[in-house]
């Protein structure tokens, strides 16, 4: 083993031969890796692919109006990887400003003689950074400058990377072929039976208050168009043909002639002569006016050249024919075509916008489009038609709509004589006086008006397959989308970070420095060399940094290279002959100058304290919120407002980075005093001095500090590192949810339900029972038109809705307008116990038969086989059904049990029907109870505004508070097939309906006859595919109780409804969807953990680490580090004194120092006059001989310098005494 020669007086700075070249020495300066091109340029690079890689997500995201929803994985990547890469970014800035921060003095003494201020007592680490920015620009150290700037944009980008992205519904559009499923060219309108029935869905669906039918608006009807693979919510877009419709009309010339008798019209130069007494039909109400007039109203064609426009005449006539006064009007209709720009819900075809015109009007002409009017007016027995003529002989007052269930009946009905149906329309739709219809312009204008409304409902389009048309679709559906905002200042942070990293390459500090200044050795190392410096500080090691700074004042220092090629600091002073200031104690206040206090200051107590509790605040507040969002479902509402999403997302970013600084500093704090505790408590190997943690990475930090056994950095690095994960998982805590808020109401009850036997009946008293279903039906007459209710066909083959407070099979009690409802959401519904009227067919079941005659012949008769009426009327042949099969070998009928009361005749009531469906070779006979029940059921309605409900559904199961309406289920007669418009014109109901009379002819069966198909089975059939289905008893039966409690639901809305009382009001559970503000389960929980171990980690170092007493003042400056190695043996080592030593590597250098143990205390020197001295120096405390006689390599093994030394046993023990334990003694409490 070779060992040290030297004897201790032989240990000296070694003298090295001038003639090294300087050059050499120069050329192998030290430099900082990450100040190097390569670093910079890579790290400029990665952000600036950072930056186009935000920026493709950002154009991507617009131009595919989002990303479809990934899984919950790639969700969790996209939230933390951007935040884990900032996080990265940030490790890379760190290092780049503290390597800045570090060389900055040096670089100054580099550059030439500088004050201390400005070199060696310059700190910017450890100094405050808004000090450190007034010093920087105070300084022009742009360097410093520039790398604030960059961290300032590292701590922006770590808050606004936590949320980059939103989940949200968005609208997509996307290019799609579209199919015309109808188109106008060519249709029709030259077919009166058709242009009859669609008259009659349109005047149903116009006082019923329905909805228009679609691809309609108030000036077009447009072709529709649809897509085969659509899905719901879609909307589509596409253009596509309009078309509209003008009626033109203008004044006739009328005069009469012959006493009244004649009319003579003058029309577009075509003049013609009619008679009053054309109007032959006498109304049976004249005597009922007091008024000696009635007016008629007719319309005839009228041929102009090629046209043939219709003429309204309307006269005031004095009965019998005498024509008092008398106006026309010629009309004649035009039609255009032009395109038009729609929207449309693919589900619903309901318009998503107002369709625009985007074309050119042009004419267009549809067969019997030009006399459309006329057909409306036809009064020649048109079959099937509501103004049949049969049935103007029997309507109540020639009205052909009466029908029409009206709400509101125009006025002066009585003085209407005789009226064709177009001046009825008039008189219905608008509500005009028979006076105002005297008025020429009054008939023009409102001629215009309604034939656009009824032109528009009675075309109907024709079916094509083959034609498409270019459009798109918008598809309303969660997409991940980015937040732009968020994500251009991430760019323009980076953006920065690049321009910055070129400039702090480009304004390097430059040093001649042969290492890495940082550790105590290497300051060892570079004080071994400056000898002036060395004897300058010496005795400074307890001084204050003001005591400190005012002894350094006289001078200026440089960073030079000494003929040896190493770096010395170099000190220029007037002074022709330095003296050193004394060390020694003095006894008057040897107390004062042991004690030293300095401490960091988030080291003291209350700040560790209040550091602690911080972290534990906010972990507490955080379990709070969570609880909080579980239990109210959601934290806060969410009113899409950016700025509330935005404050929400960086909320929890915002606080942890603040509580971050906090916990930073206080591991800078550790990391700056802990290695100087421990060589203060007890002797450390020198190889612990060529570390030194406040100028490392928090990267490498926890690798070196276990190394070099340096427990409270590791920990408090841990909580660092922690805080960092911290950070990462910070991004998914606040998220955003849609809930259903359900809060209790109370609601205004407006309508209920009440028996109405004038509905049904004229008078139960006098035992007259009534067709009930159309009081219009001959042969009734209870003087009230306000009973009146479509038939069945309007409701199910016309395909009408239902009324808004009725469903399918039950009529609903209406809620009153709550003007708390009006800025509800969207999709709000209410859930209220609301009264229902309801009638169902029970105890319904196969009935025995007895058939008459053959069904080949195509009519038969069939006898019921059940007791109450096997000897109706003393002969069971009386009690026969005919059965008429149409040309498919098909019939289907309801028969009623008709009731009879009379004195020799026994009153026969089974309040039972009979619903009957054959076919030529099988008959399928069922009979049912009606009931009808007044109850209460939970319904569900929508909220479309604050005074629009709508019944969604009504629970069945919710039952409550029934009672039968026992009149309804009593009643001795309902009336075969419950009617339709076509009972009106069937001869076979114009008998009367009296108990007595009823079947005076003796054949009962007539009064029900009605065809092959009554109405309830024709509404039965509309829509089956397969009609022999319902020879089965069972779809017999589930058929015909859906269509009569869809029917009777109807009924008890029109004419059982009834207000409620104005006090009555209802208990309802408010269901509104809101959009709420989540605290994250996994996410919170993560960071409680992560905060508490932090917490575990702050109180772990604040109760361990000891800080009192073991260092004068900050040890951040180069000055303050090397005052307490100046007059140290430590400087005279010849591990430090070999030539080349400053060049070692670390490693190298740990070697040497390996053997050599240091503490830091007092210490009496050995040379006179020195006296007392507090430091680091080389302690001569025997220790394991093992690590003390340690072989050690220099720079270079083949180097002429390299030597072995024999080292002494006793060496440590001659090279200074300590004295430190005597004087913490002295000084102790």
């Amino acid at each position: 083993m070779a060992i040290y020669s030297m004897l201790p007086g032989q240990l000296g700075r070694r003298q090295v031969d001038s003639s090294i070249d300087g050059g050499t020495q120069l050329r192998s300066m030290w430099h900082p890796f990450m100040l190097t091109i390569c670093p910079s340029l890579m790290f400029g690079l990665v952000l600036l692919g950072a930056v186009g890689g935000l920026e493709a997500f950002v154009r991507l995201s617009d131009s595919h109006t989002g990303f479809a929803v990934p899984s919950t994985t790639l969700q969790n990547l996209a939230t933390y990887l951007p935040i884990a890469f900032i996080i990265f970014v940030g490790w890379v800035w760190q290092a780049y400003e503290l390597e800045v921060k570090k060389l900055v003095p040096w670089a100054s003494m580099c550059s030439g003689p500088t004050a201390p201020s400005d070199s060696i007592q310059l700190d910017y680490i450890g100094s405050n950074p808004l000090v450190a920015i007034t010093t920087a620009i105070r300084k022009r150290h742009y360097g410093i400058l520039i790398c604030t700037l960059g961290t300032a944009a590292v701590a922006v980008c770590s808050i606004v990377a936590a949320s980059i992205w939103d989940l949200e519904p968005a609208p997509r559009v996307l290019p799609v072929t579209l199919q015309r499923t109808g188109t106008y060219d060519g249709a029709s309108l030259d077919s009166p039976a058709d242009v009859a029935q669609s008259l009659t869905r349109y005047l149903a669906r116009t006082v019923l208050q329905l909805s228009s039918p679609s691809w309609m608006t108030d000036d077009y009807v447009i072709s529709p168009f649809n897509l085969s693979d659509a899905t719901p919510g879609m909307v589509l877009s596409g253009t596509t043909q309009g078309y509209n419709t003008s009626l033109s009309c203008q004044a006739a010339d009328v005069s009469l002639s012959n006493n009244g008798t004649n009319v003579t019209i003058t029309y577009a130069g075509v003049s013609q002569m009619i008679p009053c007494d054309v109007f032959v039909d006498e109304p049976g109400n004249w005597s009922f006016t007091a008024n000696p007039y009635l007016y008629t109203g007719k319309v005839f064609n009228w041929t102009v050249g090629s046209n043939t426009p219709a003429i309204l005449l309307a006269t005031q006539l004095l009965p019998p024919n005498n024509c008092a006064s008398a106006v026309a009007v010629g009309c004649i209709p035009s039609y255009t075509v032009m395109d038009v720009q729609v929207a449309v819900d693919a589900g619903t075809a309901a318009f998503n916008d107002t369709p625009r015109a985007v074309g050119t009007a042009s004419s267009v002409t549809f067969p019997g489009g030009e006399y459309l009017l006329q057909i409306i007016d036809n009064n020649n027995g048109v079959t099937g038609s509501p103004w049949d003529a049969q049935a103007q002989v029997f309507s109540n007052h020639d009205d052909p709509f009466a029908y029409i269930p009206w709400t509101t009946s125009p006025p002066n009905f009585r003085e209407v004589g005789n009226y064709s149906p177009w001046f009825h329309l008039l008189r219905h739709i608008l509500l005009l006086e028979p006076k105002q219809l005297m008025d020429a312009n009054t008939i023009a204008r409102g001629s215009q008006q309604i034939f656009s409304d009824i032109w528009r409902n009675v075309i109907q389009p024709r079916n094509v397959t083959s034609d498409s048309l270019q459009g798109t679709a918008a598809v309303a559906d969660t997409r991940l989308i980015s937040r732009v905002g968020s994500i251009r200042a991430i760019q323009v942070c980076l953006c920065v970070l690049a321009v910055i990293a070129i400039f702090v390459f480009a304004w390097r500090p430059h040093t001649c420095l042969p290492r890495d200044p940082s550790s105590l050795a290497s300051i060892a190392l570079i004080l071994s060399e400056s000898e002036d410096l060395a004897r300058r500080l010496e005795g400074s090691s307890s001084a204050t940094t003001e005591a400190l700074g005012n002894h350094l004042r006289g001078a200026k220092y440089q960073l030079v290279v000494n003929a040896s090629g190493d770096s010395e600091i170099a000190v220029l002073s007037d002074e022709t002959d330095f003296v050193a200031p004394k060390a020694s104690l003095q006894s008057g206040d040897e107390e004062a100058r042991c004690r030293f206090d300095w401490t960091p200051p988030i080291l003291y107590p209350v700040a560790r304290v209040t550091l602690a509790v911080l972290v534990l605040v906010i972990i507490a507040v955080l379990e709070l919120l969570v609880q909080l969002s579980s239990r109210h479902t959601g934290l806060v509402n969410y009113d899409g407002q950016w700025a509330q999403r935005y404050a929400w997302s960086y909320a929890g970013p915002v606080v942890l980075f603040l509580v971050g600084l906090g916990i930073e500093v206080f591991d800078a704090g550790v990391r700056a005093i802990h290695p100087f505790v421990l060589l203060h408590r007890a002797p450390h190997p020198g190889n612990r001095l060529t570390y030194d943690p406040l100028h490392q990475s928090v990267t490498t930090l926890p690798f070196h500090a276990l190394r070099h056994r340096q427990p409270m950095v590791l920990v408090s690095t841990l909580a660092v590192l922690l805080l960092l994960v911290a950070k990462i998982a910070v991004a998914g805590l606040f998220t955003i949810g849609q809930v259903t808020r359900v809060t209790n109401v109370q609601v205004n009850l407006n309508t209920t339900f009440a028996w109405n036997a004038s509905a049904l009946a004229d008078t139960m008293a006098t035992n007259i029972t009534a067709p009930f279903l159309n009081p219009d039906i001959p042969g009734y007459d209870s003087g009230n038109d306000d009973y009146e209710l479509p038939p069945l066909e309007l409701i199910v083959n016309a395909g009408l809705e239902t009324p808004n407070w009725t469903t399918p099979d039950i009529a609903v009690g209406a809620l009153a307008a709550d003007s708390a409802f009006q800025f509800l959401p969207t999709k709000s519904n209410l859930t209220a116990r609301l009264p229902v009227l309801y009638s169902d067919l029970v105890n319904c079941t196969a009935v025995p038969y007895v058939q008459r005659g053959n069904a080949s012949e195509g009519t038969y008769g069939i006898i019921p086989q059940l007791e109450c009426v096997a000897n109706y009327g003393h002969s069971p042949s009386r009690f026969i059904y005919e059965v008429t099969l149409d040309d498919t070998g098909h019939a289907g009928s309801v028969f009623p049990i008709p009731g009879r009361t009379g004195i020799d005749v026994a009153q026969i009531n089974c309040s039972t029907i009979f619903f009957l469906f054959a076919r030529n070779d099988d008959i399928n006979l069922v009979s049912c109870n009606y009931t009808m029940t007044q109850s209460t059921m939970e319904a569900k309605l929508a909220i479309d505004s604050s005074a629009a409900y709508r019944v969604l559904s009504v629970n069945r199961a919710s039952e409550q508070h029934v009672t039968p309406v026992d009149e309804f289920s009593q009643l001795p007669l309902i009336f075969s097939g419950i009617p339709t418009q076509d009972s009106i014109v069937d001869t076979a109901y114009t008998r009367n309906n009296s108990a007595d009379d009823a079947f005076a002819d003796g054949a009962p069966w007539q009064l029900f006859h009605s065809g092959s198909f009554d109405y309830l089975f024709s509404a039965i059939t509309a829509n089956t595919s397969d009609m022999n289905t319902l020879l089965d008893k069972n779809t017999l039966i589930t058929a015909v109780q859906s269509q009569w409690s869809q029917y009777f639901a109807r009924l008890a809305d029109f004419y059982m409804r009834v207000p409620a009382d104005k006090e009555t009001s209802v208990s309802a559970a408010l269901a509104a969807p809101q959009q709420r503000i989540f605290i994250e389960p996994k996410p919170a929980r993560i960071l409680e953990g992560l905060l508490a171990a932090i917490f575990v980690c702050i109180v772990s170092v604040s109760v361990t680490l000891r800080t009192a007493g073991v260092l004068p003042r900050p040890p951040y400056s180069i000055a303050s580090r090397m005052s307490l190695l100046a007059g140290s043996e430590m400087l005279n080592l010849p591990e430090l004194g070999e030539p080349g030593a400053q060049r070692l590597s670390t490693d190298a250098l740990e070697k040497r120092l390996r053997g050599t143990w240091f503490k830091l205390g007092w210490w009496v020197g050995d040379t006179e006059g020195k006296g007392l001295r507090y430091g680091i120096d080389v302690d001569g405390t025997d220790h394991d001989t093992a690590v003390v006689l340690d072989r050690y390599v220099s720079v270079d093994a083949q180097s002429p310098q390299a030597e072995v030394y024999e080292m002494k046993p006793n060496l440590h023990e001659r090279l200074g005494r300590s004295v430190s334990d005597n004087i913490d003694k002295m000084v102790s409490p």
